[in-house]
């Protein structure tokens, strides 16, 4: 049986997409959208992309590379259950012999939206270079699976252009605690109008980013 396409995803490209992303956010441009104690998110929007809008991120974790990348792994996806609140039944689709996942989750939102769920290919996280630190790189790319047909779930099918987790250890506590540094952008689809989610996103997206923060550290800290 043929590979799916997604399957086919180049992690030197992706560092390079990652590392073009942090350059840009260094030139300035961004609009800030939240910064508080551990946690900094900004928008821009990209006119000539199918996806516009670019979610950046930066969080400090006071927890270590390693178990954050345990709690974040589909291999664990039943102890995330007992976690995670910012997400909705979290499931793995399909596991292939490389270690790498497709997995389905929901993000349940405010009404007047439907809720989204996702179907996302994982490949293993990969050990990289982040200007001179050794550092993980955790992907979601954008993938399909027969078991979950889009609209059986009572959601709309949303999907992501490609999003990245960079994570890397403390300066000062290598061992205890990690800064990350990701981007989301996703094509929420339906009906919402790209003027309202660039209204919509900036109030909602720092709230559910944060609980995800906050549930986390509680996971590592609880299960790993």
């Amino acid at each position: 049986m043929q590979s799916p396409k997604f399957r086919n995803v180049s992690q030197e490209e992706e560092l390079k997409k990652a590392k073009w992303y942090k350059e840009d956010l260094d030139k300035g441009g961004w609009r800030e959208l939240h910064k508080s104690a551990g946690a900094a998110y900004w928008m821009k929007v990209f006119p000539e992309e199918e996806i516009k809008i670019k979610i950046l991120m930066m969080w400090e974790l006071p927890v270590p590379v390693d178990k954050v990348v345990k709690a974040l792994s589909p291999s664990n996806i039943e102890i995330r259950k007992r976690w995670d609140e910012a997400f909705a039944d979290p499931e793995v689709l399909k596991s292939y012999s490389d270690g790498s996942h497709v997995i389905y989750i929901k993000v349940l939102t405010p009404f007047p939206l439907w809720d989204r769920s996702f179907v996302a290919y994982n490949p293993p996280d990969q050990n990289v270079d982040w200007y001179g630190k050794e550092a993980k790189m955790i992907l979601d790319i954008p993938a399909w699976d027969e078991s979950k047909p889009v609209g059986e779930d009572g959601c709309v099918r949303a999907t992501n252009g490609g999003n990245f987790t960079i994570l890397v250890p403390d300066d000062k506590d290598p061992t205890g605690a990690c800064k990350v540094f990701a981007l989301r952008h996703n094509n929420y689809k339906g009906w919402v109008p790209q003027a309202l989610m660039r209204y919509v996103l900036p109030l909602r997206l720092p709230t559910t980013l944060n609980l995800y923060r906050k549930t986390i550290i509680a996971g590592c800290n609880k299960y790993f």
